[in-house]
């Protein structure tokens, strides 16, 4: 059969790409000069996110562009929207998902895009902006109307990428007599630079016919074939018409009721501007033994010499098609199954492989899904190919509710099937094409999109709204709601221009105003989105911003004209909680000398004038106080006592931090006492966290408090043993946005070496880290410190990883393995990073377990980056301080000895002079344990 409609398809696609091209063109809309009450995501451009939901009419249906089903949000009233539902206020579904696939042969190469892949369930169609979404609703023809782009991008079990973009236009429509299908136009574009040959389309559908909480949902339908006339008396109107239907309905003691799917779920190809020779349509279905596949079947033809049969699946002849080229095979191979009721009686009699030996009962209908597909094609370079769909539904296929269990025979199931009623499915096919022939025109028209309001004054409100593209357009209604909330025509002429003008009787009064279509039959769209205006109220303020003066809030903005005003609103919300009127001011500045250290603070203004009528707020901009006056706490998340199977011993943990606070004052505390949270942060101004004796990630709690400390300004060193737990082999962990490592600490990926046991010892090759810049030191591991450990150690230290940091972080140390032909020798093991905002380094690899003092001298060299003097009392510049600084302080003083290179670093007292109380301030701290030595800032 060959489908070739060209002239059909050109009217309409030349149609609807001009109505897209006019509302895209026209959407970036400058902001209006006053914000009004609308929803600015239900009217400004229609951009939505991830997925369009299409019901305003008895089809409920979430779409993506290349798919349709599934589930996700709502971004118009984020609510959770998933699969195909029929009608749209029920909870009868009848689809999982369905999926565009589209496969070819480039070069040598034989590759297969799809939009959902059943075996991992990954999409290697993503839309064009952005891998997590980007749809954009138009309102030309339909009620519902939806324009996407993807593009083939590769994932992690793709072969290859076919390079090719996808273009997407769907409609669905109110009118009760075309409610239950959606036309969804199709052009694929050719993105290679060598041409796609032997080229395929297909549709893949995971229907699932059944009432939302029925439990065994999606394991008792059937898929087949209609191959029949779409018009009796004319024999050119031959159509192949995949469809899937639950086996009985799913009635209940007999009778139906309303938690009944009598339905049936259809998909046609209406037109193409390419010669279609074949249709091929692929149904399998899943029998489940407690929820697990225990076995996969579809009819396959028996192979011949000229076209032997191609086993695929892991186990069997008759898995999932799991590769590019299982997938092609599947598009382009010549079939069209039998119906699924009829597998029992089909074998290689009649040219089939039989079905394999499954208990009775999997015949009364398993978990189905099927592939239709079409072509061949083949596309140049830069060349477009362009099809429509339609997705169709229709209720009343089973009749009698006991027909099932009265009729139903595997071995012959044609008695069952001439109790099914195909014609309510017909009767919509056929309003489908009568639909698609009258250029999309024929059901009531959709209401505009796009309406704002661009200006309002005491006086008056200017509206616009995007330009329908219905060629039978005679005009547009503006309405307002009246004071007793009725809609009434705001002008009472028709619009030809999509702008009005509305003169407002009461200036503090609140105006909801929509848009409707007419056409030249005199038809009434519904109404559009509404949008709200209080024309009387004063200009937001704007150039909103909040920076801290010292731990103070401190907010500013501008106006555009003070003359009407009296004072301006100043709103707070506390974290997540709702906003509340805390204060107000006369002046364009406000300080918020209450906010307290550590919280986070989110801030709205608005304007009042003299009368009471409050702007829109502006906002919201968010602070978080920082204190940072207590200096430095060094957080050690090593539990006391808990060697962790490992040679990290407290002792050397204990002396590393001693190394540091015999220098500079350094408070401690350990996370077995409680989890630190950002308000006790925010009164440092600099956090160490030491976790080497790890066996887990990073708490969640103490990261999220962290990712606020350090975007606020804070400061970081961080001593790990690894970025993520500890696991018994290599293993690598990649880091994307919102994850902690990658925004905050500037990693792509990190390597961990893993939890290796042999012969009842540790295994480990870290023998040291080699540094890139010459401040810090050259760090060896210390084998004495393992000695104590309650597993002996093979080699050098175990489970230390690398990282492979972002460009905007800077390597300082790198890895030193005891075997010189390991990769993983010169990895980053340690960085920097000093940006304007917030700064840190980050070492993996167990610092306490280096020696000393070069240990000691890489955290004085850390603290040092991170704004702290580490110089007081290291007269000798050895890094730590030490009798030799007392000595050569006593030289200095009292044996006509060399002066200390640097005398700030010798005044330990901090009394402004280098003398006796310097000395016994030295000799106090080494040997009485007195108190840590303080140098003049």
């Amino acid at each position: 059969m060959g489908i070739n409609h060209r002239h059909r398809w050109w009217v309409i696609v030349s149609l609807a790409v001009w109505c897209v091209v006019g509302v895209i063109g026209a959407a970036p809309r400058e902001s209006p000069d006053k914000s009004s009450t609308q929803d600015a995501t239900l009217t400004d451009n229609r951009q939505l996110r991830l997925t369009g939901l299409h019901n305003a009419g008895d089809l409920y249906m979430p779409f993506s562009g290349p798919a349709f089903g599934d589930w996700s949000t709502d971004p118009e009233t984020e609510e959770c929207i998933h699969y195909v539902k029929y009608p749209t206020n029920s909870r009868n579904i009848y689809c999982y998902i369905g999926a565009l696939w589209v496969g070819g042969v480039v070069s040598d190469d034989t590759l297969v895009s799809e939009a959902y892949d059943e075996k991992y369930g990954f999409c290697e169609l993503a839309a064009a902006d952005s891998l997590q979404g980007g749809i954009l609703r138009v309102g030309n023809i339909a009620d519902d109307e939806f324009l996407s782009e993807t593009i083939g991008r590769s994932t992690e079990h793709a072969s290859g990428v076919l390079k090719i973009g996808v273009t997407a236009h769907s409609y669905t429509w109110a009118d009760t007599l075309y409610d239950n299908f959606a036309i969804i136009q199709y052009a694929i574009h050719n993105r290679n630079d060598l041409p796609i040959n032997d080229g395929w389309i297909g549709f893949f559908l995971d229907n699932d016919v059944h009432f939302d909480s029925t439990e065994s949902a999606g394991r008792d339908d059937y898929s087949g074939m209609l191959d029949t006339l779409l018009y009796d008396d004319d024999p050119s109107s031959r159509v192949l018409i995949p469809f899937t239907i639950d086996n009985d309905g799913d009635p209940v003691n007999g009778t139906w009721d309303s938690i009944a799917v009598r339905g049936a779920i259809s998909i046609r190809l209406l037109d193409a501007d390419f010669t279609i020779n074949r249709e091929n349509f692929n149904w399998w279905v899943h029998f489940y033994y407690d929820w697990y596949t225990v076995e996969h079947f579809g009819p396959r033809r028996l192979g011949t010499p000229e076209d032997p049969l191609r086993p695929f699946g892991d186990t069997s002849t008759f898995g999932i098609a799991t590769t590019d080229e299982m997938q092609y095979y599947l598009l382009s191979h010549p079939e069209v199954d039998y119906d699924a009721w009829e597998f029992a009686i089909h074998d290689s009699a009649d040219g089939w492989l039989p079905a394999p030996p499954l208990d009775s009962d999997y015949f009364f209908g398993p978990d189905t899904r099927f592939l239709y597909s079409f072509g061949p094609f083949d596309l140049a370079p830069g060349d477009s190919l362009s099809f429509t769909i339609a997705v169709v539904l229709a209720d009343n296929i089973h009749q009698e509710p006991t027909d099932y269990a009265a009729y139903f025979d595997p071995q012959n199931p044609s008695l069952w099937r001439n109790r099914l009623d195909f014609g309510p499915l017909m009767e919509q096919h056929r309003r489908v094409d009568s639909v698609y022939k009258s250029n999309l025109i024929l059901p009531n028209p959709g209401p505009p999109q796009g309406l704002i309001i661009t200006d309002f004054e005491e006086s008056y409100a200017k509206l616009s709204w995007w330009p329908s593209c219905r060629p039978d357009l005679a005009g547009y209604h503006l309405y307002t709601k009246s004071p007793t909330g009725q809609w009434v025509l705001a002008l009472p002429d028709l619009l030809t221009d999509t702008t009005a003008v509305f003169s407002v009787p009461d200036p503090a009064r609140t105006y909801e105003f929509a848009v409707g279509l007419i056409d030249t039959l005199g038809r009434q769209s519904k109404q559009s989105m509404p949008v709200s205006v209080v024309p009387g109220r004063p200009y937001p303020v704007e150039s909103l911003t909040v920076h801290m003066d010292g731990a103070t809030p401190e907010l500013s903005w501008t106006t555009r004209d003070d003359t009407t005003l009296q004072a301006f609103m100043i709103y707070r919300s506390i974290w997540r909680g709702s906003y509340g009127l805390y204060d107000s001011t006369v002046t364009r500045r406000y300080r918020d000398v209450g906010a307290e250290s550590g919280v986070q603070y989110h801030y709205k203004v608005t304007a009042m004038t003299p009368g009471g009528l409050e702007s829109e707020p502006a906002g919201p901009v968010t602070a978080i106080p920082l204190a940072r006056d207590q200096g430095v706490m060094f957080y050690s998340l090593n539990y006391p006592g808990l060697p962790n199977g490992g040679p990290f011993q407290n002792q050397y943990l204990t002396a590393l931090y001693q190394s540091a606070v015999d220098i500079y004052p350094i408070g401690w505390h350990n996370h077995a006492e409680g989890m630190i949270g950002l308000k006790q942060m925010s009164h440092y101004s600099l956090m160490v966290i030491d976790w080497e004796k790890r066996e887990d990630g990073l708490p969640l709690g103490l990261t999220d408090s962290l990712r606020y400390y350090l975007a606020n300004g804070g400061k970081a060193v961080f001593i790990l043993l690894a970025t993520e737990t500890i696991t018994g082999g290599v293993k690598t962990y990649r880091y994307g946005d919102g994850s902690f490592f990658h925004d905050v600490l500037k990693l792509d990926s990190a390597v961990m070496n893993g939890f290796r046991i042999q012969n009842n010892s540790f295994v480990g090759d870290l023998a040291g880290c080699a540094p890139l810049t010459a401040e810090y030191p050259t760090l060896m591991a210390d084998t004495i410190r393992f000695r104590p450990s309650m597993i002996p150690i093979i080699g050098y230290i175990p489970m230390a990883g690398y990282l492979y940091p972002t460009d905007e972080a800077e390597w300082i140390y790198t890895y030193v393995s005891s075997n010189p032909d390991s990769s993983d020798n010169g990895q980053c093991n340690g960085l920097r990073y000093l940006g304007e905002d917030y700064s840190f380094i980050l070492l993996t690899f167990p610092l306490s377990l280096m020696k000393a003092p070069a240990a000691y001298g890489a955290l004085k060299q850390a603290l040092a980056d991170m704004g702290c003097d580490m110089s007081c009392g290291d007269i000798c510049f050895d890094n730590r301080v030490t009798i030799g600084d007392a000595v050569y302080l006593i030289n200095y003083l009292y044996r006509d000895g060399p002066a200390p290179p640097e005398m700030h670093d010798a005044d330990v007292d901090c009394s402004g002079a280098v003398d006796l109380g310097d000395v016994l301030a030295l000799v106090n701290l080494l040997f009485r344990g007195g108190a840590g030595l303080t140098c003049r800032p």
